[in-house]
């Protein structure tokens, strides 16, 4: 009785260590999807702000990669920070009227 008790008790550990294994299997991949998502936005973000880049400095698509970084990095001062700022308050500041106006109807 008390060996096949005993291994009643193996043959559950061995059914939850399997479990186990499957469920870091699932996390595995889940964490796989999730990056593989993250780097398509990302791409995607990166070839569209890199269009209209071009589009509005077409004289940017014949700069080599080592002069379109010293072009970036000039335009890395402070007045620009501050204008991207403003920017991005804005955008805000239109989410907060939009959702007031949305709470309101």
């Amino acid at each position: 009785m008390m060996a096949s008790k005993r291994l009643s008790i193996e043959e559950q550990i061995e059914k939850k260590e399997e479990s186990i294994k499957q469920l870091q299997n699932q996390k595995r991949q889940l964490k796989k999807k999730l990056n593989e998502q993250e780097r398509k936005a990302r791409n995607k973000r990166l070839i569209e702000k890199g269009a209209v880049f071009e589009s509005i400095f077409e004289e940017s698509i014949d700069l080599t990669k080592d002069e379109f970084y010293k072009l970036i990095k000039t335009l890395n001062d402070e007045e620009i920070r501050l204008n991207i700022m403003e920017i991005l308050e804005e955008r805000i500041d239109d989410n907060v009227e939009k959702s007031s106006k949305d709470e309101i109807t």
